[in-house]
């Protein structure tokens, strides 16, 4: 992973790896690989929706890590919120 994030800024065929450790990743992990993703956070926003919304089977703890990228990257979605009343 190490080797990834150092090779992201001028290899972006990293992207799709560090995308599912993204997923898998210890918590201490996740704010390191978010922000490294943040340039691509446009080529990843459906991806990390689609997880919020239905993590594989057995891979719950995908939701959690997918929002706290989704926290930084769309920060104004209205997505998964209630509507507001007039």
């Amino acid at each position: 992973m190490h080797i990834s994030l150092a090779l992201l800024p001028v290899d972006t065929a990293q992207v799709e790896y560090l995308y599912g450790r993204l997923l898998a990743s210890e918590p201490w992990e996740v704010p390191v690989i978010r922000d490294a993703l943040a340039p691509y956070r446009d080529v990843l926003l459906h991806k990390l929706w689609a997880v919020v919304a239905a993590p594989e089977q057995g891979k719950d703890a995908q939701r959690l890590r997918a929002a706290a990228a989704l926290a930084q990257y769309d920060p104004q979605s209205t997505a998964g919120r209630p509507p507001r009343r007039p």
